[in-house]
């Protein structure tokens, strides 16, 4: 087990670096959704563990992407998380322009969802993630471009203020037959981060 913590919920400079500070015995790690946030995580890590995960969710520009690689550049643990399908083509050209191998996560669509405030957001009909189809296109382009093994994180997110730990393990079961069906098809997995949600 390794915690994240979403830079989202406190972007205060001290908290954060707090935060690192003392997860880093734990391989604590951090999580960023946009550029400034990128900004003050890679700050923030260079003084923590080694391996505290760095992962970058949110919407992926060609400036986030790079800047996420230039993380990976710096020694940092990063995972560039895709939410949509059309980021995979910036982050093969970007990691070939910049010489660098990424660590690549894919956020799927699961079919589980919840009743609880933002119970709308989860499920098939969720706006963020890919679904079953498009997770096998983009295992195809990563295989045909040689980066099958680049490809080492799931990453779901049932929804926020989820009711009961109950959802949470239908979500990560669903989450397991994926990852396995992965691991068959040639990617390199390591991780399952099941996002947050729960009280």
């Amino acid at each position: 087990y390794q915690g994240v913590y979403p830079v989202k919920c406190n972007q205060d400079r001290f908290v954060v670096e707090d935060i690192v500070k003392f997860g880093s015995s734990f391989r604590f790690g951090l999580e960023a959704g946009s550029k400034p946030e990128l900004l003050l995580a890679m700050s923030c890590l260079c003084k923590g563990s080694a391996e505290g995960l760095l992962i970058c969710n949110g919407f992926k520009d060609a400036e986030y992407i790079s800047l996420a690689l230039v993380a990976r550049k710096l020694m940092l643990n990063t995972v560039i998380v895709l939410e949509q399908e059309e980021e995979l083509d910036l982050v093969i050209d970007l990691s070939r322009n910049m010489a660098v191998r990424p660590v690549i996560g894919l956020r799927a669509k699961l079919r589980t969802k919840h009743s609880g405030h933002f119970g709308s957001t989860s499920g098939e009909k969720g706006k963020f993630g890919l679904t079953t189809t498009q997770i096998v296109r983009v295992v195809k382009k990563l295989e045909e471009s040689g980066m099958l093994d680049c490809l080492q994180l799931l990453h779901f997110h049932i929804g926020s203020q989820i009711p009961s730990t109950e959802l949470l393990a239908d979500g990560v079961g669903e989450a397991a037959q994926i990852y396995c069906e992965l691991i068959r098809l040639g990617a390199g997995m390591k991780f399952i981060d099941i996002g947050g949600g729960l009280g």
